[in-house]
This record gives C-alpha cells, sequence and structure tokens, in this order.
C-alpha cells in the first residue's frame, strides 16, 4: 500500500509518502496551528491532493488523542481550540478513504518497534526528550493506551513535589526538569547562554566543564524520572529518543549515570537509542494506518 505519512508538530508538518518500509518524497511545512482548526485541515487536504496515489492517510500529532474516535481529545498548548476535533471522521469525508491518527510518541514507538531500535521487541517503553518528554508503552506488541487512550504521560510525572510550575499549570513536573527546553533553560540562567540542543552537546564535546556540571545535573533529573519508569514497568527494552538523545555522549552519560540509580534486579533492562530520528513518527503513523486498511 502506498499511505501519506504525516507527523503534525507544534512548528512543522513533516511529510512523506511510504510504502513497503520506505519513506518517499519527503517534505515539511509550517503548522500555523494559531490559524485554527479548519486551517490546519486545509493544510491536510492540499497535502493529499499531491500524492494521488495514496490508500489511506496515517497522522502522528503531538496532543493527546482518542485513536479508536480519531479526534483530539485534548489538544496541548500549542494548538490553541483543537480539543474535541473529529480529524478522521472528517478528513475520511473529504478524502474518501481510510485516516488514522495517534498520538506522535504512539507513532514513534510503533515506528521503533517495527523498523528501528527495538524491532523484534514484544515489550519496551519509549521516551522522547524534546520540547517535553513523552512516553508510550508497547505490551505484546500492542501499545498500551489505558483508559482514556492517553497512557504513558511520565512527562507529568511529579519529580519534586515543591518544584517550579510545569507548562501543564502543575508543580514539579519530570518534563519541567529533564526535558530539552528544561536544559536550555538551565543553561541560560547558569551561565547566561543561549543555545539550543546541538550548542549545548557540542560545548559539552569540547570538554566546557562549566556546561558540563549543568548538563551532569540535567543527566541525574533525566535518570530520577527514568528510574521510576524501570521500577514501575520493569521493562526488559527502554528505547530513548528525541534530538538531544540522538547525541552519543549525552545517551551514554545517561546510561552510564542510569545503571547505577537502578535496583539490582531491574538492571537487565537494555538501554537502546532511538534509531529513526525524526522519521520515526511518520513510519509509525503510516504502520498504524495500513494496519487500519488489512
Amino acid at each position: 500500500m502506498k499511505i501519506l505519512a504525516l507527523d503534525i508538530g507544534g512548528s512543522f508538518i513533516k511529510y512523506a509518502q511510504f510504502e513497503d518500509g520506505v519513506l518517499a518524497e519527503p517534505g515539511a511545512i509550517p503548522t500555523q496551528a494559531d490559524q485554527g482548526p479548519e486551517a490546519l485541515l486545509r493544510t491536510v487536504r492540499h497535502l493529499a491532493d499531491q500524492f494521488p496515489e495514496k490508500q489511506a492517510v496515517g497522522i502522528s500529532f503531538a496532543s493527546q488523542i482518542n485513536p479508536v474516535e480519531g479526534c483530539i481529545s485534548s489538544a496541548t498548548e500549542t494548538f490553541p481550540g483543537f480539543t474535541g476535533l473529529q480529524v478522521k471522521k472528517l478528513l475520511e469525508r473529504d478524502l474518501g478513504i481510510p485516516v488514522s491518527i495517534d498520538n506522535d510518541v504512539n507513532c514513534a514507538a510503533v515506528g521503533e518497534g517495527r523498523l528501528g531500535a527495538a524491532t523484534g521487541c514484544p515489550d519496551f517503553l519509549c521516551l522522547t526528550y524534546g520540547t517535553g518528554i513523552g512516553g508510550a508503552i508497547i505490551l505484546g506488541g500492542k501499545l498500551h493506551y489505558g483508559q482514556t487512550f492517553a497512557a504513558g504521560e511520565v512527562g507529568h510525572m511529579t519529580l519534586r513535589a515543591d518544584g517550579i510550575r510545569c507548562s501543564c499549570g502543575r508543580l514539579g513536573c519530570y518534563e519541567a526538569y529533564a526535558s530539552t527546553t528544561a536544559l536550555i533553560r538551565r543553561v541560560y540562567l547558569e551561565h547566561k547562554l543561549t543555545l539550543d540542543g546541538r550548542g549545548i552537546c557540542e560545548l559539552c564535546e569540547q570538554g566546557s566543564e562549566g556546561i558540563n556540571e549543568t548538563v551532569n545535573r540535567w543527566i541525574g533529573d533525566v535518570c530520577a524520572g527514568l528510574t521510576s519508569c524501570i521500577h514501575m514497568l520493569n521493562p526488559p527494552v527502554v528505547v530513548l529518543g528525541g534530538g538531544i538523545m540522538e547525541n552519543t555522549v549525552i545517551f551514554n552519560r545517561v546510561r552510564a549515570r542510569l545503571e547505577n540509580e537502578l535496583l539490582p534486579n531491574f538492571r537487565k533492562a537494555d538501554i537502546r537509542q532511538a534509531r529513526l530520528g525524526n522519521t520515526a513518527g511518520m513510519i509509525g503513523a503510516a504502520i498504524q494506518a495500513q494496519e487500519l486498511c488489512l
């Protein structure tokens, strides 16, 4: 099958045609979520017109999704006014082909489980570190969704009960301390440097003592949350993704410290670096759309 795969994030919509495990004709355009739901749907319809041979559409979306109804159950602040949007129903009506939609990290986990770092693993945990922290749980080769399709929201575990305020409004959330956004904020507050994740990693590799100290404290918070996840779920494999985890120096530091943090009976967990990068969401979304048609 030829599947149009879309990964809709806060800044960009990534797209490609997926067939036989390969993404072709990839591209990206601005999301412009501030223009509202109908504008986004028009953009998706326009993209769909550019792929006349598509037989289905698979969408990875950066919000909480009800994949059964195909709607956005709880939109992030990046998508104001999108909660409740019946994406599947509206697009299937307009395009005349099957449409699937799921949370972006769920899609990434499906991609990594079929064609990436967790290929062949029926049970694993997938976490991504970026603007926030997302999580997905695969059990028996299938996503574990939970009662309201929101299982895996590890970014909003409480790391420090009296901690700083998270973007969700609560205090002390994991992602408020251990996301890439949190690291960028720390580097600015402690060193007055405005850097992105890539710039921070470069200074680490160059041996900047001050930056390395800041990064190591951040890694401590990363591992504190990871330890809780592993102690709770006891997964055989944990896949770590997101741009910051693509840096081998950072990933290796996290893995080394995590081994010392875990209780002995949990150290068998195989900590793996995600392989598919920013294509994981599109690949997973396409696989889900393909399975919808079977």
